[in-house]
């Protein structure tokens, strides 16, 4: 889903952490991220630009958030943003605090395509602040087709289903 040249977005989590870590070693486009662990991935990509967002680390999801992470995010563009969520519902995406809403949603408004990424266990699941509904989701990609109401809700919004097959 990522060119060699493309500019993407990394949100923070332990799913989005994989994208950073799948990139191949010769790429050569812009990282842009918020994620302290994606940007330890990114030291590993020499020919690759990597755009750290500032702000106040979160010590248990390890993201920078906060005004100055906004307001970062807010000069810049991306082509594909790669966005996580705590839980997928038939009415949206949900995360587990609100401290994490400002800079997702910042991240989401300076991207070109929203790509979700989430596990199929974060299907149903309930998490306590809704982040969005699917309007402004392009492609949600998971590891196994999602329950039949999250799935005609992801149709009736024009969401791309995207079911990956593991790499082992």
């Amino acid at each position: 889903m990522v060119s060699e040249r493309d500019t993407i977005i990394i949100d923070a989590g332990t799913t989005c952490y994989e994208i950073a870590r799948q990139l191949p070693s010769d790429f050569k486009g812009t990282i842009i991220t918020h994620s302290a662990p994606a940007i330890q991935q990114c030291l590993r990509l020499a020919s690759a630009r990597t755009i750290c967002l500032g702000g106040e680390l979160l010590h248990d999801s390890q993201a920078f958030i906060g005004e100055m992470a906004v307001a970062a995010t807010a000069r810049l563009r991306a082509q594909k943003a790669f966005i996580g969520a705590a839980a997928v519902r038939p009415d949206g995406l949900y995360v587990d605090r609100d401290l994490e809403l400002a800079a997702k949603r910042s991240l989401i408004r300076s991207a070109d395509q929203v790509i979700v990424v989430a596990a199929a266990g974060k299907m149903g699941r309930s998490a306590l602040v809704h982040l969005m509904d699917f309007s402004p989701v392009d492609v949600l990609v998971t590891d196994a087709p999602p329950p039949a109401e999250i799935a005609a809700a992801l149709e009736e919004s024009g969401v791309e289903l995207v079911v990956a097959q593991s790499s082992t």
